[in-house]
């Protein structure tokens, strides 16, 4: 899978939200050696992947890539073109339960999901082709409780020209795992010199 944005949909998804709810196609999240984890899920010749550091501190950014590539011979169809990371379900629980969403998530996260294929204008991907996305959980999720987390993500299938006959599918991948631990202390932060109340404005 690619470290950068390669596709259409990488660079469009982070032009939608500007303000990091995607990560910029420069800009992804590179911890060298950091031990990632992954889940791929294949359906219909789909193959959706997503991966992560396994362990992050809760002052870093948190960032999902969510890649679809399609294995088969055909096109296949999925969400509308400028939705960026709204085109899939993306959902973090802790214990089993849902995560709630910070302000800015409530705010931007809109589940598309495919009924008016009158108005529905499709991205398409084609045969060996792989469009990724980055998605901060930090920004639209409240990830700052150290903890064990889990994040899924799904969204719908459908052939060119999306009829209505019941040919399309979801695809989901679920359950991946990754750790949110104590943030750095303030003087180990970067643009931080070594903290403290005789850094503060005033002190």
């Amino acid at each position: 899978m690619a470290d950068t944005c390669t596709t259409p949909l990488a660079c469009k998804a982070a032009a939608v939200i500007a303000a990091a709810a995607l990560v910029g196609c420069a800009s992804t999240k590179n911890s060298g050696d950091a031990p990632v984890a992954r889940k791929l899920v294949v359906k219909k010749k789909i193959e959706m992947l997503l991966s992560m550091e396994r362990s992050v501190k809760a002052d870093e950014p948190m960032i999902l890539a969510v890649s679809l590539r399609n294995v088969g011979q055909e096109p296949v169809g999925y969400g509308p073109a400028d939705a960026g990371y709204r085109d899939f379900r993306i959902l973090v629980k802790a214990e089993g339960k849902l995560v709630p969403l910070t302000r800015f998530g409530n705010r931007s996260r809109v589940e598309v999901i495919p009924t008016d294929y009158g108005r529905f204008i499709p991205l398409l991907l084609k045969p060996g082709t792989e469009s990724v996305i980055y998605v901060n959980l930090g920004l639209l999720y409240d990830l700052t409780v150290p903890g064990k987390y889990e994040v899924s993500a799904a969204t719908t299938m459908f052939p060119p020209g999306a009829p209505k006959d019941g040919s399309d599918f979801v695809i989901e991948v679920t359950g991946l795992k990754f750790e949110v631990k104590e943030p750095r202390p303030l003087r180990e932060r970067p643009g931080e010199k070594g903290g403290g109340e005789k850094n503060r404005p005033g002190a």
